[in-house]
């Protein structure tokens, strides 16, 4: 993947506050300028944020990552949600990040215009190489 786009935050969309903590452990372990870091258990929350950056109010994100199943709002619907509204039909970089080998999923998420997909890992050095991989 290329360099990031703009400055602007990286997101992560969890409602796992153990995979929030490890992720932005590996994400400020990896050798790169770091982006700021945000991160939300719900959708509706980040959501939110999107809000303010249409009223110009919060910077775009530079990488937004979703989990894909989770409570009340699940990633997929996240990511029509976001798709379908003008402003970020084209958001920089969307990862899925989920447990789910299930090629339906991949599927799914490329139809609402995911940009990549990214299996959840249980060890640091995945992580870390895949934040390396996006020359942060």
């Amino acid at each position: 993947m290329d360099k990031l786009p703009n400055d602007g935050p990286v997101v992560m969309v969890d409602d796992n506050q153990g995979d929030l903590y490890f992720v932005e452990q590996c994400y400020e372990s990896a050798k790169h300028e770091p982006h700021p870091w945000l991160s939300f258990t719900r959708g509706p929350d980040f959501l939110a944020l999107l809000e303010r950056v249409k009223h110009e109010q919060a910077p775009m994100p530079a990488l937004v990552m979703l989990d894909l199943n989770m409570p009340g709002m699940t990633g997929l619907e996240i990511l029509q949600t976001v798709r379908a509204d003008p402003h970020f039909q084209q958001l920089p970089v969307f990862c899925v990040l989920t447990s789910s080998t299930d090629p339906r999923d991949r599927q799914r998420a490329e139809r609402l215009g995911v940009s990549g997909f990214f299996t959840k890992a249980d060890n640091m050095e995945d992580y870390i190489a895949f934040f390396e991989s996006l020359s942060l």
